[in-house]
Order: structure tokens, then C-alpha cells, then sequence
């Protein structure tokens, strides 16, 4: 049975935050403002999302191929627009995601936006595929020990250079930090409170389920304490059992959770915390915490 451990989390995140401030985007490169060079399958997935009016359909548009010139790469990004999206002019909060072919094909988040939507929740998210076997490298941001991964920061640089402004110029977005959050899970968390704490002026919300907190000796706990973070919200949820049969390092990876969220606080975030019994990793509980993240961050944005 899932605990909460510290104060409720949608009571958190809902509480009036300072707005981060106008967004300081760079504009998109002239070919992203004229449309070329990204093509998008209008829609490759069309789906009635069940209690809603007949013809009230989501869409997921794939971005085929975007380029991301700091890591001299191009990858598929797909976004999913409300059921609303197509029968007004309102603009949406953004969220984005890591690990987009994974989200939007086995846990088919499609579905679990949809459902969301019947109750008023109703968000654009935009999800980057992974990079395979190079996902280590681009999900962190600086290497371990065994010098092992360390390309994050140009990964974010191109999420925030290349691929926010393109979605911004495409889609009908609500723009700022106030409404504009990045999440992930386990090396996707870690990579999304990297972002965060990187870009604050751009991602007023972190998600982050079941961090690699640890990663690296914990550098990122560290960097926490560079400068203040008032104004933004962070969610981290984790598992009692995610130590690989270990009971130190299951308390190891609570104990890491803890240290981060204390850091976040002391700088002046607000911070959720919710706590799953069992191994928080396994896709299963991620997904069904997935839900209860896209309620925060819509509480955040639209509150």
C-alpha cells in the first residue's frame, strides 16, 4: 500500500508559486519558424477518448527526425495534444518527457492522458525518444567513475534550443516556466531535475520517479546548493524496495531521495514526495504513479 510521507502533494504543488518570469527561449532557427525540416504525421494515432463527446479525439503527432546539432543527432519526438486541442484556440501547459518510444508505445500513455482528460486535466506532452544504448551518456551530465556517460548537458541544451522552440512554434503552447514542466524516470528523473536545475527560467516543474539520485556520488545533490530555487515545484516518488534484494541499499536510495528533497527545500522549492512499497522501477508502478504526476504538474500550471 503507497504512503505519503510528506505534506500531500497536489496540496504542495497547487500553493500559489512565484511566477518564474517571461521566458528567455532562445527563438527558433528560421527553418523551425517556416516549418520546414520536421515532419509530422498528422496524426499517425487518433483515438475516442471514452466519455467524452463523439468526435472529441486526441491526437500524437510525430516530429520524424529532429535535429539536435550539440549532439549531432536527430531523434523522433512525439506529442500529444488534448481532445480539445481541435475544437478551439486555448493553449496548453507543456510537459516533457524522456524515453518517448517507451512511453508512448508499451505504457501507452496516449490512454492514461485521455482518461485524464475526461476530468479536466488536459496537457500537451512532448516526449523525446531515447537515445538506445548511447540513453546512459545523454542522461547524465557529468561521468562516473568508470567514465561512463557525461553528454546530459548538451542533451538539455538541444531540449531547450532546438526542441522547445519548435514545439512552441507548431503547437499553441502556453510558454513559460509557470507552465512549462520536464520529468522522467529513474536516469529520465535524474536528466529532468538536471534540467531543472540548469534552466530554471524555463521548467518551473520537475517530475522525477525513482531517481538515480546517486549517480556519480550524488553530484546532483551538490548542485542543488549553487543557488536559490524559489519558484519552482519538485516531485520525487520512489519505492521502499530498489536496492536489487539489498536492504542497505534499499534504505541507501530512500536516504538519496531524502537528501535531495531536504537541498531543494532549503533553497526554497517546493517539494512532493510520495513513497510506493515494493520496487518503485518496475514499469507497472511507474506508470500507475505517472497519472498522479500529470495531475501535479496541471495543478501547478493552471492554479
Amino acid at each position: 500500500m503507497s504512503r505519503v510521507v510528506t505534506a500531500a502533494l497536489l496540496g504542495l504543488l497547487v500553493a500559489a508559486v512565484t511566477n518564474a518570469g517571461a521566458q528567455r527561449t532562445p527563438p527558433p532557427p528560421a527553418d523551425l519558424r517556416a516549418g520546414a525540416g520536421v515532419s509530422a504525421a498528422v496524426p499517425p494515432s487518433l483515438r475516442l477518448a471514452p466519455g467524452l463527446p463523439q468526435g472529441y479525439r486526441s491526437r500524437v503527432d510525430v516530429l520524424h527526425g529532429l535535429a539536435l546539432p550539440r549532439l549531432d543527432a536527430r531523434r523522433d519526438v512525439r506529442v500529444y495534444l488534448p481532445p480539445s486541442y481541435q475544437t478551439g484556440d486555448r493553449r496548453y501547459p507543456v510537459l516533457y518527457l524522456q524515453d518517448g518510444q517507451t512511453l508512448f508505445g508499451g505504457w501507452d500513455v496516449q490512454a492514461l492522458a485521455d482518461s485524464l482528460a475526461r476530468g479536466g486535466t488536459e496537457l500537451i506532452l512532448v516526449a523525446v525518444d531515447h537515445a538506445g544504448t548511447a540513453r546512459l551518456d545523454e542522461y547524465t551530465v557529468s561521468p562516473d567513475r568508470e567514465q561512463r556517460g557525461g553528454a546530459g548537458a548538451r542533451y538539455l541544451d538541444d531540449l531547450v534550443r532546438a526542441v522547445k522552440p519548435a514545439i512552441d512554434a507548431r503547437y499553441r503552447t502556453l510558454t513559460s516556466a509557470r507552465h512549462t514542466g520536464i520529468a522522467g524516470t529513474d536516469l529520465g528523473g535524474l536528466i529532468s531535475v538536471e534540467a531543472g536545475l540548469r534552466y530554471p527560467d524555463v521548467f518551473g516543474f520537475v517530475g522525477a520517479l525513482s531517481p538515480e539520485v546517486a549517480w556519480n556520488d550524488s553530484s546532483v545533490v551538490r548542485e542543488v546548493w549553487t543557488r536559490p530555487r524559489a519558484g519552482q515545484a519538485y516531485y520525487l516518488s520512489v519505492g521502499t524496495r530498489e536496492g536489487d534484494g539489498d536492504p542497505d541499499r534499499d534504505l541507501a536510495r530512500l536516504m538519496d531521495a531524502g537528501q535531495l528533497l531536504w537541498a531543494l527545500g532549503a533553497q526554497g522549492a517546493r517539494v512532493g514526495y510520495f513513497e510506493v512499497e515494493g520496487d518503485g522501477r518496475v514499469p507497472t508502478s511507474l506508470r500507475s504513479r505517472l497519472s498522479g504526476l500529470l495531475r501535479g504538474f496541471h495543478s501547478y500550471a493552471m492554479n
